[in-house]
């Protein structure tokens, strides 16, 4: 006996399924619950333009059996595991446009990502980026 197959939506990462969940707007709360937690790490000055995945991301609508359904539970820990940050050390005759080449981000991002920076001209220590 086959199980019966149900609407779902999984949510695409590059090309890779992450996870499968039957809700919609329980996918969309857990996004922009996301999203919020992001934006708190951001300079409460910095002005926002707009906030989007790197990554190429979809939310398929698919049938599939009940089984192949991950919680929402299991769907928040995929993508917030996913968030990494990395350490950047800083050398003397660093400076952040080239920083910001070598990492595929621009002066602005690096900016907002780190406040304290003030200035292109950095000192010797870290910086901070999101994977």
């Amino acid at each position: 006996m086959t199980s019966k197959k149900e609407t779902a939506y999984q949510f695409i990462v590059n090309g890779q399924k992450w996870f499968t969940v039957s809700s919609k707007d329980s996918l969309d709360s857990i996004l922009d619950e996301y999203q919020k937690h992001y934006l708190a790490k951001i300079d409460e000055n910095a002005q926002v333009k707009s906030i989007a995945f790197q990554q190429k991301i979809e939310i398929v609508e698919v049938e599939v059996k009940p089984e192949e359904i991950d919680t929402l539970e299991a769907a928040k820990e995929k993508i917030y595991a996913g968030e990494e940050e990395v350490t950047i050390e800083v050398k003397r005759g660093d400076n952040l446009w080239n920083l910001a080449k070598a990492n595929n981000l621009t002066v602005s991002e690096m900016e907002i990502l780190n406040p304290e920076t003030g200035s292109t001209r950095l000192r010797d220590g870290k910086l901070f980026m999101p994977v």
